[in-house]
């Protein structure tokens, strides 16, 4: 009995933080579906997301379009990369959809 209702409160407020705010993250429009991010380490998080997907299951250690023209390590640790890229690579989904 318990689980059930862990479960069914969890599922609720899943749906009541996605559902409101999800014109507001997928814009459709004539040209294509756009996905908007809000602030800069979304957009930041996304590009390692890029990288990890192109490299999978490696991950960006230095970025360097960081700092022009020296370029930084990457402070971030990969483990929500590997979490957004490995379920969309295992459900076969578009890693800024599940990202999003």
């Amino acid at each position: 009995m318990i689980p059930v209702f862990v479960s069914l409160i969890i599922v609720g407020a899943f749906l009541l933080r996605v559902v409101p705010q999800w014109g507001e993250v997928f814009i459709y429009n004539d040209i294509g579906n756009d996905i908007v991010y809000r602030g800069a380490d979304e957009w930041y998080h996304v590009r390692l997301m890029d990288y990890m997907n192109l490299n999978w299951p490696n991950f960006l250690k230095f970025d360097y379009f960081a700092i022009y023209p020296y370029g930084m390590e990457v402070g971030y640790r990969p483990v929500m990369g590997w979490t957004v890229v490995g379920f969309s690579k295992l459900f076969g989904l578009n890693y800024q959809v599940v990202a999003a």
